[in-house]
């Protein structure tokens, strides 16, 4: 067994302990193979056979950080329309002269399988580095049958060659390709539905999401395809109202949807809405600057409504070149309007939740042993400082994967 030791305070996540983040100080931590053993204050510590210690040196230690949302499997990139946003032009006028989506699409279509596995491997190994553990990866920069399935395999590749957990999902309805211009119903019925088939019969998704939005896919077009990759066993997920009042949250009233993401624009029916189907929303930091916008995630009143609220990178070479959680979260303190108690609980078991998880992103007897050991003294420092590398080791499955 692995014994964590001088842990001067241990984020359990634990929602059984008081208070909510079941924050413990002078802890330890005992891993046996892959799992939590017990956590708790040292001096508690009982009789375990140890085979290995490490000691935290009077640091910060919380659970594997989890990305629940991400577009990590592409080529090429977009550097001259980050330029134009910043000059003024929005995101939608970009997609409607050729880039945007598009362009992401033609260099991912052009790539080699091994450049595209490459690229992504090494993005996994930064990520990991960072103390994340697990993330969720859309495909959708395929956008037809052949590159689909070629994402998503690529995904299960990298599965299974690398300790980093990906939760794959299909998002072929990311955009409306150039062969189907203006033709979103025609896409659905010739791509979109031949593969939800095919996918959950090999097994290559956990879950469907579908980008609703004005200039994407409609209300309607969106609840087809959900409803579809719910009989097909698979879980829903959906992009809505980050350009505008688009409808899409009204899908949570006859679909059963884990998460929303960005959702800028909410009215106090969305509120009711949300709330009564349970569902978690993603706020996505990166996002809100990378395209500006008069609005962004309402995370204070949705907070206040109880409505369970995520943190991610939604990294992807668009709209948030940047894989970087920890940052994420910081940004989301202090740009979103985050209290540091509920970006930490967004980036961990708030995510968890949001994957349909219960075995990840809190340090409960029995969970996966996913541990990030920080250079923090404390939660709050962690926060504060940005000064310094945030990351001292990261645990993984009980294997020390990254030293500082």
């Amino acid at each position: 067994m692995l014994l964590i030791k001088n842990i001067k305070q241990l984020l359990s996540l634990d929602e059984a302990l008081s208070p909510k983040l079941g924050s413990i100080n002078n802890a330890a931590l005992v891993i046996d193979n892959e799992r939590i053993a017990w956590c708790g204050k040292e001096h508690d510590l009982p009789q375990f056979h140890i085979s290995k210690i490490i000691d935290a040196r009077n640091s910060l230690v919380l659970p594997g950080l989890i990305d629940c949302h991400t577009h990590m499997i592409f080529a090429g990139t977009r550097p001259n329309e980050f330029a134009e946003r910043m000059n003024g032009e929005s995101y939608e006028a970009i997609m409607a002269k050729g880039g945007g989506i598009m362009n992401t699409v033609n260099a991912t279509r052009a790539a080699s399988d091994e450049e595209l596995y490459a690229l992504a491997h090494d993005r996994a190994n930064k990520i990991l580095a960072n103390g994340t553990t697990t993330i969720e990866v859309k495909s959708g920069y395929g956008l037809n049958a052949g590159d689909e399935l070629r994402i998503l395999r690529l995904i299960k590749r990298l599965n299974e060659h690398h300790p980093l957990d990906l939760e794959p999902t299909f998002l072929g309805a990311h955009a409306v390709p150039i062969e189907f211009k203006n033709e979103p119903q025609r896409y659905v019925d010739k791509v979109v539905f031949p593969l939800l088939e095919q996918i959950a019969c090999e097994k290559l998704a956990l879950d469907c999401d579908v980008f609703c939005e004005q200039g994407a896919f409609s209300v309607n077009d969106a609840f087809a395809i959900l409803h579809r990759a719910h009989e097909l066993g698979m879980g829903l997920r959906a992009h809505v109202q980050q350009l505008g009042y688009s409808g899409g949250v009204s899908l949570l009233e006859t679909l059963p949807i884990k998460s929303i993401s960005h959702a800028d624009y909410l009215s106090p029916e969305d509120f009711s809405i949300i709330k009564a189907s349970g569902a978690v929303v993603e706020a996505l930091p990166f996002a809100s600057l990378f395209v500006p916008s008069p609005k962004h995630t309402p995370v204070k009143e949705l907070i206040k409504n109880h409505i369970p609220v995520a943190l991610a990178t939604n990294f992807n070479p668009g709209s948030a070149m940047c894989h970087d959680l920890i940052l994420a979260a910081r940004l989301g303190v202090t740009y979103l309007g985050f209290s540091i108690e509920d970006a930490i609980l967004a980036i961990t078991r708030t995510a968890a939740q949001s994957l349909g998880r219960e075995d990840i992103g809190s340090l409960k007897m029995g969970n996966k042993a996913d541990v990030l050991i920080t250079n923090s003294s404390s939660l709050n420092d962690f926060f504060y400082d940005w000064s310094k590398p945030c990351v001292h080791m990261v645990i993984k499955n009980g294997q020390v994967v990254n030293e500082a």
